[in-house]
């Protein structure tokens, strides 16, 4: 039996959830799993019994989500996040951590000398050489642009990071994703949607099946209400512009159905209020997912979006078997996964860099579209918000009303979910390889040990 701490980012609340599934399989196979946790999820574990302990979260330091400066502007900060999982490693002792979406973990496993298990997405690991913003054969000037910007970011976090890494005498890392690596990496992802399909992985790189993971059920959503509640009359008067606006003069179709969800990572009322007004409308049936729990908005919803069917979290599966002809989402890995798992095209808003390269990935596999085609990144938190709040409302309506009737999408997407989830089946569970992880080590320590005993003799 092996001690395991599991550090999972609180940047989301799936990587917790991914963290949570993989330690009850541990635990299943009779290891003793610790989860080093952010304070915000303390309730939640305690709630679920799930054994932790308190870290500070690098992700805590910033009011939104990616890209956000103040996540590395502050080394300060970055230093008491090392210092508290160093001092976690060495009270609890684990034989092994597993890091599902850590920075500062490669720091604080190097300091006290622990085998680290890291886990993250292809596009962000070093030894793939990818750019989370932009494809690199993409060869405009605004993918340029854009990989020039990210390119600064890079460095820019970098720098934070390796100034920490000197802090506790360790030699610096190139690039910021090397600090995503570890002795072994698990890929919760599919090679094949990131055309990285005969790609030659390091040793250390193992792809594992993703879709074995739980679903985010309506209990397990992220406890945090929206941060700056919508004023009714900041409600109403989108309504009111949204009547004003010329109607798509198209033939009533009652059997189309459109589900939109943000994703609990989504903290602005103002873009699901601003795309709920664009996507009502008589074309096509519209649910909406809130994707946390907040009665006084829902009911606001309810009252002043009247024709449209919201709830707190819907189950995609369950929408899907009613029949589902489009999904609107941001963009993460997950929901584009689950849109092909039911057969679903995707329209991809994207809110985050890496989203807006994952929806250039949808489209070049014919799956689903992006809402306007990329542009340059400009470095500002709300970039994507701004230019979405800027887009007209009919332009949205005409992309979703040409997405429901485009039949190809149906002819592409049967074909990738056939290899997704061919590929996915063959990929070993997480738990099963972290495993053969403990039982090649603890082999080649015994090997170690033979070695050194003989040396001894001799």
């Amino acid at each position: 039996m092996s001690r395991i701490l599991i550090l999972s980012s609180g940047n989301t609340f799936t990587h917790v959830l991914e963290g949570k599934s993989i330690g009850f399989e541990l635990e299943a196979l009779g290891h003793e799993v610790i989860h080093g946790i952010s304070k915000h999820y303390t309730t939640w574990a305690e709630q679920h019994k799930i054994r932790h302990c308190i870290v500070p979260d690098l992700w805590e330091r910033g009011p939104v989500d990616h890209p956000n400066v103040s996540w590395f502007i502050d080394h300060d900060y970055i230093s008491r996040c090392v210092h508290e999982e160093i001092h976690l490693i060495q009270r609890l002792k684990p034989d092994y951590v597993l890091a599902n979406f850590k920075y500062t973990s490669r720091i604080s496993t190097g300091v006290t000398g622990t085998p680290l298990i890291s886990m993250n997405i292809l596009s962000m690991l070093p030894e793939t050489k990818a750019n989370f913003g932009y494809l690199q054969e993409d060869t405009s000037p605004e993918s340029r642009q854009q990989q020039y910007q990210l390119n600064f970011f890079d460095t820019f976090a970098c720098y934070a990071l390796n100034s920490v890494a000197k802090r506790f005498a360790l030699k610096p890392l190139a690039k910021m994703s090397d600090y995503l690596d570890g002795d072994w990496v698990l890929i919760p992802d599919s090679p094949w949607f990131n055309r990285k399909q005969h790609f030659c992985f390091p040793e250390h790189y193992t792809p594992i099946n993703f879709l074995h993971r739980e679903k985010t059920s309506p209990e397990l959503q992220a406890v945090e209400t929206w941060s700056k509640p919508t004023s009714r009359k900041s409600v109403e008067q989108i309504a009111a512009v949204e009547h004003r606006l010329e109607t798509i003069q198209q033939k009533k179709t009652t059997n189309k159905t459109v589900f939109l969800a943000l994703g609990s990572i989504c903290r602005s009322q103002k873009v699901l209020v601003f795309l709920i007004s664009a996507l009502c409308c008589e074309q096509w049936k519209l649910y909406v997912s809130i994707s946390g729990k907040n009665d006084r908005f829902l009911n606001q919803l309810k009252q002043d979006f009247p024709t449209v069917t919201f709830a707190d979290f819907y189950d995609i599966q369950q929408l899907a078997k009613g029949g589902l002809d489009l999904y609107v989402c941001q963009g993460g890995l997950g929901s584009i996964f689950t849109g092909l798992q039911y057969s679903i095209p995707t329209l991809i808003v994207p809110l985050q860099p890496e989203q807006d390269h994952n929806g250039m990935l949808v489209e070049q596999h014919g799956i689903g579209a992006r809402l306007w085609p990329s542009c340059p990144f400009s470095g500002k938190e709300d970039f994507y918000i701004q230019r979405l709040l800027q887009t007209h409302k009919t332009k949205i309506r005409e992309t979703v009303s040409r997405m429901v009737r485009d039949q190809s999408f149906d002819i592409n997407i049967r074909k990738a979910r056939s290899e997704l989830l061919r590929e996915v089946s063959s990929f070993p569970g997480p738990a099963e390889i972290i495993q053969k992880i403990i039982n090649g080590h603890s082999l080649s320590a015994a090997a170690n040990s033979d070695m050194c005993v003989e040396s001894q003799l001799v």
